[in-house]
């Protein structure tokens, strides 16, 4: 533990070490191990606003403004709701009937006072309720995505043109490879990783999409070079 505190140990340049000790001992404003607590309360908190947003703001807006999502219509004519429960109860134990033939077959001969077309019409009933649930979802995480993505964009700009060196390409190297972090960018820096670090945990938990490890890659390298 005291290795990891100690922000030295993370130079990766010759003379760096001996250099960011002083620095450090001087009292320069830098980034110490310590503060990736910062990062993780923002991805907390970050967490808890996508819950609020997904469900809250994104949720209506998409069911408003998003074409294909609307409730398909429930073939019910002629099934009671015990009838309705049961074919749900056999949906469910088929495996969500990637099989629709076999599925409706094997229900109408196992459920009293259901046909076959019934039984055709309830599976693409839920079918359509799949489909629009996945779209749904993957629009709900695409609004946050933008909502997040946009607002650390300019909320980075608004700290960057403020730091003397934005405009002056030569002073990227002045006093390199040690120099001051200023508070605002440093808590960037911490929300930026806070935000990686909730995308890494939830993409376990969302919807898994083709590039699945491809954005995996992707957010361990950014976490590692953001520390």
């Amino acid at each position: 533990m005291d290795w990891f505190l100690d922000a030295s140990n993370f130079c990766l340049t010759e003379g760096c070490k001996p250099g960011l000790a002083e620095f450090i001992a001087a009292g320069n404003p830098t980034a110490r191990p310590q503060d990736i607590q910062i990062a993780i309360v923002f991805a907390v908190v970050l967490a808890l606003v996508r819950w609020f947003l997904e469900n809250f703001v994104f949720l209506p807006m998409a069911l408003r403004w998003q074409p294909g999502l609307e409730k398909p219509c429930k073939p019910s004519k002629g099934l009671s709701e015990k009838l309705q429960a049961s074919l749900n109860l056999e949906w469910d134990r088929s495996g969500r009937a990637e099989d629709k033939q076999a599925f409706c077959s094997a229900v109408a001969k196992k459920l009293d006072g259901v046909s076959a077309a019934q039984a055709h019409d309830w599976a693409n009933y839920r079918k359509a309720q799949a489909k629009r649930k996945l779209k749904l979802a993957k629009t709900q995480e695409s609004m946050f995505r933008c909502f997040m993505y946009g607002g650390l964009w300019v909320a980075g700009m608004a700290i960057l043109v403020q730091e003397s060196w934005f405009f002056d390409t030569a002073a990227y190297w002045s006093q390199y490879p040690v120099r001051p972090l200023s508070q605002p960018l440093k808590y960037f820096y911490m929300c930026e990783l806070g935000a990686y670090l909730m995308l890494f945990v939830s993409q376990f938990f969302d919807i898994k999409r083709k590039d699945f490890v491809v954005m995996f890659i992707h957010h361990v390298a950014t976490v590692f070079l953001i520390v």
